[in-house]
C-alpha cells in the first residue's frame, strides 16, 4: 500500500523554503526513486542520509494535484 508523505513544516532559512517548498505540499520521489512504498521513518532516514554537499531531486505535488493523482490509481 502506497504511503502519503506529506510535508508539514518547512524552514524558509535554508534551500528547501528557498526552492519553493510549502506545507502540504506531498514527496512522491527523491533523486527519481518513487517513495511512496516507503514508510515514514524509512524516508526520513533517506532524506538525512543525503551528503550535505549533494544535489537532491525530489518530484513534489500540492495537495489538488496529489489528490487528482491517486484518483488516477
Amino acid at each position: 500500500t502506497p504511503y502519503s508523505h506529506a510535508i508539514t513544516s518547512v524552514d524558509n532559512t535554508n534551500a528547501s523554503g528557498a526552492q519553493g517548498l510549502r506545507v502540504n505540499d506531498y514527496i512522491l520521489s527523491v533523486n527519481d526513486e518513487n517513495v511512496e512504498y516507503l514508510n515514514h521513518d524509512q524516508l526520513e532516514d533517506k532524506l538525512r542520509r543525503a551528503p550535505n554537499h549533494e544535489t537532491m531531486r525530489l518530484l513534489v505535488a500540492d495537495r489538488e494535484v496529489y489528490q487528482a493523482y491517486k484518483k488516477t490509481m
